[in-house]
């Protein structure tokens, strides 16, 4: 069996007999909450740093990391062009669940590869 990141494995389940042609709203809330999961699997495994109660993502990070395609479909739309963004763990969270559309499509795309 293979292991698995956080997201991947929640994309397994999420996904699961969903229709691949059609957004619906239950794939929509399966990738919003798989989007999430990113955001998680990311502060586990150190992509930000933390002062106070303050999460700071710095762009240089996916660069420097051996980063997958689904984790920067997630965080650099959440960078609007800035080299870093900071803001507690809901912040990150709330703005990864609330992806829109677009973006949501191409990360359902990256992490079904």
């Amino acid at each position: 069996m293979m292991d698995l990141k956080l997201a991947q494995s929640f994309a397994l389940t999420a996904l699961n007999a969903q229709s691949s042609l059609y957004m619906t709203n239950a794939k929509k809330v399966s990738l919003r909450s798989m989007a999430a999961a990113v955001i998680l699997e990311a502060y586990l495994e150190g992509y930000f740093t933390q002062a106070d109660n303050e999460l700071t993502f710095r762009k240089e990070v996916l660069d420097q990391s051996s980063s997958t395609l689904y984790r920067e479909t997630v965080l650099l739309p959440l960078l609007h062009n800035h080299a870093e963004v900071q803001g507690d763990l809901g912040w990150w969270l709330k703005k990864a669940s609330m992806l829109p559309n677009k973006k949501l499509k191409k990360f359902e795309i990256a992490i079904s590869d």
